[in-house]
C-alpha cells in the first residue's frame, strides 16, 4: 500500500511503503516578516523528523514554501502545528497547501548553506511522462559542482510544479 495525499488519515502499517509527498504553500499577501516569525516560532517546537526538504522564496504577491515529507501522515501532523501559527502571524484563513506526488528530488549537501536563486516552474496540464521526457533532454554535464543546488519536482492535480535552487541567475541561464 502507498500512503499518499488521497489518504490523508492513513498511517503506515507493517507492510506499508511510504511515498514522499510535496506540500506547496502559496501564501498570497504574506510577507517575509511573517514567514520569518513563523520560522522563529517553529524553531521553538519539536518538528517532525519526517520532513525531507524545505524551500521558501518571496513571490510578487507573497511567499511560497515547497516542503517534501516522507508521507501524507507526517505532513498532516506538521499541519496541526503550523495552521495556528499562520493565523497567529496574521495570515487569516490561509489556503490549504497543494499536495503532490514527488517525481524527482536532488539536493546538494550545501544547498541551504550558500546564497542562491530559487527558480519556480509551473506546467499546468503536464503529465509525468512529458516531464520525464523534457528532463531527459536537459544536459547538466559540464556544470560547475555548486551551480545546481536543488531540484524538486511534484505532480499535482494541476500539472507539474518544480522548485530549483541555482547558485545565481546567470548559472541558471
Amino acid at each position: 500500500k502507498i500512503i499518499s495525499a488521497a489518504e490523508p488519515n492513513a498511517r503506515p502499517g507493517p507492510y506499508t511503503r511510504i511515498m514522499p509527498i510535496s506540500a506547496i504553500h502559496d501564501v498570497k499577501g504574506g510577507t517575509l516578516a511573517q514567514y520569518d516569525q513563523i520560522m522563529e516560532w517553529l524553531s521553538q517546537h519539536v518538528i517532525p523528523v519526517d520532513g525531507l526538504a524545505h524551500i521558501s522564496t518571496a513571490t510578487p504577491d507573497g511567499f511560497l514554501v515547497f516542503d517534501i515529507w516522507n508521507s501524507a501522515g507526517a505532513c498532516d501532523d506538521f499541519s496541526v502545528l503550523l495552521m495556528p501559527l499562520l493565523e497567529l502571524a496574521g495570515l487569516k484563513n490561509p489556503a490549504p497547501p497543494g499536495i503532490g506526488r514527488i517525481l524527482s528530488m536532488f539536493i546538494s549537501p550545501d544547498a541551504g548553506l550558500l546564497p542562491g536563486v530559487v527558480i519556480l516552474y509551473s506546467f499546468p496540464g503536464m503529465s509525468e511522462d512529458k516531464y520525464r521526457e523534457v528532463l531527459s533532454r536537459v544536459n547538466f554535464t559540464g556544470l560547475p559542482p555548486a551551480t545546481r543546488r536543488a531540484h524538486l519536482a511534484a505532480e499535482t492535480p494541476e500539472g507539474i510544479f518544480v522548485a530549483a535552487i541555482w547558485s545565481s541567475e546567470a548559472s541558471f541561464r
